[in-house]
């Protein structure tokens, strides 16, 4: 049952201030709703988690493992829940949410993993829609022969700007001249 912390502990080390009230579960979006629920389940290690207006909550058994998941935008919930473990890495990297123990947080979700299987693995409608996404990018020979036409056309147009700059830097071309553009098929003389 996830409770608020009141006195000095361990997940008060890690950045729980003894005043702050629990978190307030009817203004919250519903998808944070649900993954505090999904929190709930918690079997091992003790996760502080802090709310974006300064309260928190903790869950889990009160014992070790420690961490804390300090949540800057609720947003992240609704990603978590629709793709997992990606939408977890990239509110991450978005700044949605910190931690002052990565390892330690991952270390404590890994060691909960069957209890919050639907955080980790995102909806089934979230999954599909990466499966259908990696399909669609498999190598294949369309995909391969386009690539190459893509990558062959950057060629050109990097050696284009290339020359330019070298050009203008040896003072052969004004440099309000703009980069040489090539018709399609068109390739630059070498």
């Amino acid at each position: 049952m996830p409770t608020t912390m009141k006195t000095a502990n361990p997940a008060t080390a890690l950045g729980a201030s003894s005043a702050a009230a629990q978190i307030p579960h009817a203004s919250l979006p519903k998808a944070a709703t649900r993954l505090l629920g999904l929190l709930t389940r918690l079997k091992i290690g003790t996760l502080t988690l802090h709310a974006p207006d300064g309260n928190f909550q903790v869950f889990g058994t009160h014992e070790a493992p420690f961490a804390a998941l300090h949540i800057h935008r609720w947003s992240v919930c609704a990603e978590v829940l629709k793709s997992g473990d990606i939408g977890f890495a990239e509110g991450y990297m978005a700044g949605d949410w910190d931690t002052p123990d990565l390892a330690g947080l991952l270390r404590l979700l890994i060691a909960n993993r069957t209890q919050i299987e639907g955080a980790i693995y995102g909806h089934w409608l979230g999954r599909l829609v990466y499966r259908v996404k990696h399909l669609l990018n498999r190598n294949n020979r369309s995909n391969s022969r386009f690539l190459r036409v893509v990558a062959g056309r950057h060629d050109e147009l990097l050696v284009g700007l290339v020359r330019r700059r070298q050009n203008a830097a040896h003072g052969r071309c004004p440099k309000s001249q703009g980069a040489p553009r090539l018709a399609h098929g068109q390739h630059s003389a070498g």
